[in-house]
Formats: C-alpha cells, sequence, structure tokens
C-alpha cells in the first residue's frame, strides 16, 4: 500500500500498515530470496496511501481513470459530471471514502468504499467500488493491496461485511476471499455480486 510511509500517527488502520502490504509486491523487485532480510536497506520505491479528500489535485486523475475503466456502469454522463460528483462528495473520514496508492510520490491506483453503488440494490452496503490500478503498474500485485487497504479501511470504521459488483472479476475477488452473491444484468452488462465477511 518502505519504511516511511509519510503519514501522521493517528491515521486509521490501513495507512498505519503500508509497511506490512508492501512485502508481497516488493519481493519483485528483489533478485533473490535471500534479499527478503535486508528489505528495510534495499533502495525499493517508496509506497504510500493518502486519502483523496487530503489531495484534491488527484481528483481529475481518478476521476479519468475510473470514467476511462467503467463509464458503461455509471449514472453520469460525461466526463464533466462524473468529476463534479466526484468532487463534491466527501472523500474520507467515513463513507464515502477513496485511498490513493502512491509510488514515489505518483499515483498508481486507487479504491473506494461507497455507502451505495448499486442502485437495484439499495438493501446492500456498504460496497468496495472503483479498484483500478495504472496498466503500467499492473501484475505487481497492487490490486491486492489495494482490496486489503479497503477491508483495513473498513475495518476501522467497525464495518462488518462489504460487497462489491464486478464485469468479469470474479475469480481475482474470489481468490482474495470475497464469496459470490448473485449475477445478474447492471446498467446492460452481466456483473456478480459478491461479498466479504470483515468480522
Amino acid at each position: 500500500m518502505s519504511g516511511n510511509v509519510g503519514i501522521e500517527p493517528n491515521r486509521r488502520a490501513i495507512i498505519r500498515q503500508s509497511n506490512q502490504l508492501l512485502l508481497p509486491w516488493a519481493a519483485s523487485y528483489l533478485s533473490t530470496p535471500s534479499a527478503m532480510t535486508v528489505v528495510s536497506c534495499v533502495n525499493l520505491p517508496q509506497m504510500r496511501y493518502v486519502y483523496l479528500r487530503d489531495r484534491a489535485d488527484l481528483i481529475p486523475l481518478v476521476a479519468r481513470w475510473i470514467w476511462d475503466e467503467w463509464r458503461h456502469l455509471l449514472a453520469q454522463q460525461t466526463l464533466e459530471e462524473f468529476a463534479a460528483w466526484f468532487r463534491g462528495s466527501e472523500r474520507g473520514c467515513g463513507l464515502p471514502t477513496t485511498i490513493v496508492l502512491l509510488i514515489n510520490d505518483a499515483p498508481v491506483g486507487t479504491v473506494s468504499l461507497e455507502c451505495d453503488d448499486m442502485d437495484i440494490r439499495p438493501d446492500l452496503t456498504p460496497w468496495l467500488a472503483s479498484l483500478f490500478v495504472a496498466p503500467a503498474h499492473r501484475g505487481r500485485g497492487l490490486g491486492r493491496a489495494l482490496v486489503h487497504a479497503a477491508e483495513e479501511e473498513a475495518r476501522s470504521l467497525a464495518i462488518e461485511k462489504l460487497f462489491l459488483y464486478t464485469p468479469g472479476q470474479e475469480e481475482f475477488y474470489a481468490a482474495l476471499g470475497w464469496q459470490r452473491v448473485e449475477t445478474c444484468s447492471y446498467r446492460g452488462a452481466p456483473v456478480t455480486i459478491m461479498a466479504r465477511q470483515l468480522r
């Protein structure tokens, strides 16, 4: 989610656990298994999380990521409308919240927690949503790290169960402990609703 995560001590649980979530991904940067014993001494990229609320300058980029990936599933009709909605919703300190992953201070991925992410299922709440890793950084375990980040953030908010829907990544989430709830059609696309018990 490197030794110094650059977050003040009173941030919530997931921000404090960035070191733990780095290690599986960092292993791909090390040439031998024995190098893991000196991981803190290796010049690895600096990896940290920020709340989008604290980095308003990143809103246009994060909005563009989400729009380009899932515009067919969004209620807004244009990128400008979506960015305005995104900017107008509080993105931290409870729900909804958006976490951005930075590597060497450059944004590489994001994930959100939402009260309502599927208007046809208002009975299900809250939701993990908008998991995205920039294409150049995929295949390094960052998506898994962001899911764990969202789960730990949810636990810090005393959330016992999370939901998500995915149009094609059921196996990815199942490998992380998510359970299939049902399949359905949403905004013209077949999706799978999944759940994760956190407590």
